[in-house]
């Protein structure tokens, strides 16, 4: 295997890990009131008798669900709407009632239908959504206070995972082992694809162009998503610099909001660090950043946004 492609298949892994555990870390908890929102025209007798509405308005963002207490009467209806920039759907874990995937601005109406009374857990099932905020409680209440339970009071139900003790572990593993066997799937699109340099100065400072933007993307055959990324791929383009060059990286902003590029594990300057509003103003929609330093020690880093991180790198902006 060449140097370049082993350089390639670390970052690459490096990447993705520093992501996961970025993504994994954030947490952001919107205000939500107890219980559900207004309660539809004609409410249930059910509802009449316990005080909870028919209907309940849901919204989704990066990264929360609010209320993140839902309160509906029996056979009720939640009300989804997905108020977020990237794509979000709302599960009741342990059942299969949710809503389908919903992409920026979609809503959808999600029928409680025969669910028992009793407390669910719910969650936006996009890998990494939940553990970022995206969590809640959805309370079915019937005709009396005394049949709101929790939905699941087994022990050995809890202790495996919340899959209940019939769960079939060994077609869990084979489902497992089918997906790994699959990768990598033929998608369009190709990321980590090395950048060279668009100029080099006359004093050899090699100068390179990262384009923050948003634009569809294929994660798997026949699922395009709203991905944001660099240069219209996921990861971003890998750049490659040799010890002691001197590195301009000029940064254009396409994307709807705000950014800036942090170089992390890449020593550079405290002003070059890419840490907004602390050490450089943000870079708003329609301008550039150039960033500059000097590659003055081996490094396998990689860049991604700081603001908003917790939103960007799960969307692909990191390379």
């Amino acid at each position: 295997m060449s140097e370049e492609r082993t350089m390639g298949a670390i970052a690459t892994a490096v990447i993705a890990a520093v992501a996961l555990v970025l993504s994994g870390g954030a947490l952001i908890v919107a205000a939500g009131s107890p219980g559900g929102g207004d309660a539809g025209a004609g409410g249930s007798s059910a509802a009449a008798a316990s005080g909870a509405s028919d209907t309940v308005s849901v919204e989704l963002s990066e990264f929360a669900i609010s209320p993140g207490d839902l309160e509906v009467a029996a056979g009720g209806t939640l009300q989804v709407s997905n108020n977020g920039a990237a794509e979000h759907d709302l599960q009741i874990i342990g059942t299969d009632v949710g809503t389908p995937m919903l992409a920026a601005g979609e809503s959808a109406e999600l029928a409680i239908g025969d669910l028992a009374p009793g407390v669910y857990e719910i969650h936006c099932s996009v890998p990494g959504h939940d553990s970022a905020g995206m969590v809640g409680s959805l309370t079915v209440v019937g005709d009396g206070d005394g049949d709101v339970q929790a939905a699941s009071t087994d022990a050995d139900a809890q202790d495996d995972g919340a899959h209940g003790t019939d769960t079939d572990w060994a077609a869990l593993d084979a489902a497992m082992t089918e997906s790994i066997l699959e990768f990598p799937a033929e998608t369009e699109g190709l990321g980590n694809q090395r950048l060279e340099p668009e100029e080099v100065l006359d004093d050899g400072t090699k100068v390179f162009r990262l384009v923050a933007e948003r634009f569809d993307w294929e994660v798997e055959p026949g699922k395009i998503v709203d991905g944001w990324g660099y240069n219209g791929q996921i990861p971003g383009p890998m750049i490659q610099v040799d010890v002691g060059d001197n590195v301009q990286v000029i940064v254009e902003n396409e994307l709807p909001m705000g950014t800036d590029v942090h170089w992390h594990g890449v020593h550079v300057p405290n002003s070059q660090d890419g840490v907004a509003p602390i050490t450089q103003d943000l870079i708003p929609p329609g301008e550039t950043f150039t960033y500059e330093f000097v590659a003055d020690e081996p490094a396998i880093g990689m860049y991604h946004p700081h603001h908003h991180g917790q939103m960007k790198l799960p969307n692909g902006m990191f390379g």
